[in-house]
């Protein structure tokens, strides 16, 4: 999966092998099921996120209704 995210970010920059390494050595991968929340209104994000496979939707509701 990790080559999945250098493969891509190879259309940005170039990476050395030894940078590959180090990036790789601090990514976690974690998989969500379909419907888990990562992030809420107002949150303050923790966490940088790849989408490697599946997608993401965001919702917003400028009425506070439950979306």
């Amino acid at each position: 999966m990790k080559s999945i995210l250098f493969k891509y970010m190879s259309k940005f920059t170039s990476l050395s092998e030894e940078e590959q390494k180090a990036i790789a050595e601090d990514i976690l991968i974690e998989e969500y099921k379909k419907g888990t929340v990562l992030l809420r209104q107002g949150d303050v994000p923790t966490k940088c996120y790849f989408v490697l496979q599946g997608c993401v939707r965001q919702y917003t509701d400028h009425f506070r209704n439950a979306v």
